[in-house]
């Protein structure tokens, strides 16, 4: 099989991970698409983060018969009109809950504490105290409850906050004192002292959390998205910022990534940004290996129904027997 490797950071470790685990496998790899369009038309799968996938690019990839998501979001590449019919698309869902919580919970440390306001004065010289708000006992409102709720919950529960959900199917979950139905969101949004979004991007959620979400909220409370920029109405976050609706966000997306210098998200002391750090880490290769080893041994066993993480089935075993035969 012919793999294709895209990634930044680590596309040789990926390469060599699994040329030493599969030696049969013909391996091209690069810090980008374009690094490595010459294996574009001969790549039978390709491992690649989902959003850098387009149209364009894989019009080129005749061959193509598998997509391995590094990461849990693939709606870029269920979008793809030019996928080809019968490929099959496996994401990187359920390794992220130690990066975004602890992302997550930077956030609300921060805007407790004003670590912005410190850092300003710090480059001004300035020393200046004040009575500093504590994550103890305050209530964190957690949207989206899955994987990387239970692990922010769990350390939210470490600083004896109070934590709550909000999700379509209330039920019991470990960390969490209890999950509200949405039905229930604005009540809850009004006793909040920190609202999480982990929501995923789609036709019930984006621009969901706009002017009526943030009038509901505190005027003491703040805000963090961990999950997609197309889930807030960034127009309405300004406003509430600006209007004293709410008292702080902290952003790790956004609805045009990267961020375009001119945004006012940049300007407003309001706002802590981080670039869309939730997901990465230093050790990514080690939490996503155990998944692409089990796939691409499926994969070349003809066993796709097995695979982890299957957004799309693609061919059946026999149907990709046939094609390799071609």
């Amino acid at each position: 099989m012919k793999l294709l490797i895209v990634d930044h950071y680590f596309s040789q470790a990926y390469a060599l991970a699994l040329q030493s685990r599969f030696p049969g496998l013909e391996i091209a790899h690069g810090r980008s698409f374009a690094e490595v369009a010459a294996a574009h038309g001969s790549a039978e799968a390709v491992f690649a983060l989902g959003h850098l996938f387009n149209d364009a690019l894989v019009s080129r990839m005749a061959s193509l018969r598998w997509v391995q998501a590094l990461t849990t979001g693939t709606d870029a590449i269920q979008a793809l009109s030019a996928l080809p019919p019968g490929v099959t698309v496996t994401s990187a869902r359920g390794i992220h809950a130690p990066q975004m919580s602890e992302m997550a919970f930077i956030h609300m440390l921060a805007l407790a504490h004003q670590l912005p306001r410190m850092l300003r004065n710090q480059a001004n010289s300035r020393w200046e105290r004040w009575p500093q708000s504590l994550l103890y006992r305050k209530r964190v409102l957690i949207l989206g409850v899955g994987v990387i709720a239970e692990g922010l919950a769990r350390r939210c529960k470490a600083f004896d906050m109070e934590v709550v959900g909000v999700s379509g199917t209330p039920r019991t979950v470990p960390h969490f004192d209890r999950v509200a139905p949405r039905a229930d969101l604005h009540a809850e949004l009004a006793q909040a002292d920190y609202v999480v979004s982990l929501l995923p991007a789609g036709p019930e959620t984006d621009g969901s959390i706009g002017a009526a979400f943030f009038r509901a909220m505190r005027p003491s409370a703040c805000f963090v998205n961990m999950s997609r920029g197309s889930v807030v109405d960034e127009a309405a976050l300004l406003d509430a910022l600006r209007s004293g609706a709410i008292a702080g966000a902290g952003l790790d997306a956004f609805a045009v990534e990267p961020l375009p210098a001119d945004h006012p998200f940049w300007r407003e002391p309001r706002i802590l940004i981080s670039p869309k750090h939730g997901g990465t880490t230093d050790i990514y290769v080690e939490q996503v290996m155990p998944i692409l080893e089990h796939n691409v041994a499926c994969y070349l066993d003809g066993r796709l129904d097995d695979m982890k993480n299957i957004v799309l089935r693609g061919a059946t075993p026999a149907a990709l027997h046939s094609l390799e035969a071609r």
